[in-house]
């Protein structure tokens, strides 16, 4: 689960005009990756657990979703294999990482719902942090589980502030303050190549009015609902879609920011449908 910050302003079901549903499901199998690419581990054992990584792509954070083994030391063992950066596939769809090759992670102490992070000296030189895709990588991985909500920086167990908005000077940091590097329509969950069944979480978050389409394999519109109203500030959503299908067939999620008419930004996930 995802830290809540801010919820979607309502949950009334829409129906889209064709206006707005036509262009961006034609469009989707052209669209390109302007937001975040999305990687998923195929279908896992039940010995497994999905968890996410939260890379770099032109300067803004993505996502890629692993299959892992469960684990009590989950945050820890995530932000090592953040520090080890993108394996081969997710390097060939593009993620990069920010975080300077070597850092390591030396412990992670939580105390309440912040965690205590001690990193290498490799991870920065400086006396002082600043907001970044490098710091967003570590606050968005930790902060995807439940009980994280703030994050606090050591490095080799000397604690470091982080300058923040107008000056600011931040010890605890949480996934607010990094909007800026954020894409328009940042699409957390599901990933690309997930099996889903009925309802789907979709959770993301956005600025301005995002609509979302489920699509069958044959084009057949499954669901559609809208994900963020007229919001000019990022709105994090997490919505479960409900869907019906008689066979399993591969199909996709569409997500797309809609403004006077154009579609601005848009993200499509290939998924199969499980009855």
């Amino acid at each position: 689960m995802l830290e809540r910050i801010g919820r979607r302003s309502g949950r009334a079901r829409l129906v889209l005009a064709a206006c707005i549903v036509v262009p961006a499901v034609a469009a989707a199998g052209a669209a390109r990756a302007d937001v975040s690419p999305l990687l998923a581990a195929r279908a896992v054992a039940s010995t497994s657990v999905g968890q996410k990584l939260y890379f770099a792509r032109d300067g803004k954070l993505s996502v890629a979703h692993r299959a892992v083994p469960p684990s009590p030391t989950a945050a820890a063992d995530s932000l090592r294999r953040l520090l080890a950066g993108p394996n081969a596939d997710e390097r060939r769809a593009g993620l990069t990482t920010s975080i300077p090759r070597g850092s390591t992670v030396l412990s992670v102490i939580q105390r309440g719902n912040v965690a205590n992070v001690d990193l290498s000296p490799g991870f920065t030189s400086r006396a002082e942090l600043t907001l970044s895709p490098q710091l967003g990588q570590i606050v968005f991985t930790l902060t995807q589980f439940p009980t994280i909500k703030l994050v606090r920086i050591f490095i080799d167990g000397r604690p470091l502030q982080v300058a923040g908005p107008a000056g600011t000077r931040l010890s605890l940091v949480g996934r607010h303050v990094f909007g800026a590097y954020l894409p328009a329509v940042f699409l957390e969950s599901p990933g690309s190549g997930e099996r889903v069944r009925s309802p789907l979480l979709v959770e993301g978050s956005a600025t301005g009015r995002t609509f979302a389409a489920l699509v069958g394999a044959d084009g057949t519109l499954l669901a559609q609902t809208l994900l963020v109203g007229e919001a000019q500030a990022r709105t994090f959503f997490r919505i479960r879609l409900r869907f019906r299908v008689s066979v399993q067939q591969t199909g996709r999620l569409i997500v797309w920011k809609f403004h006077e008419g154009k579609v601005l930004s848009r993200v499509t996930v290939p998924v199969t449908y499980v009855p």
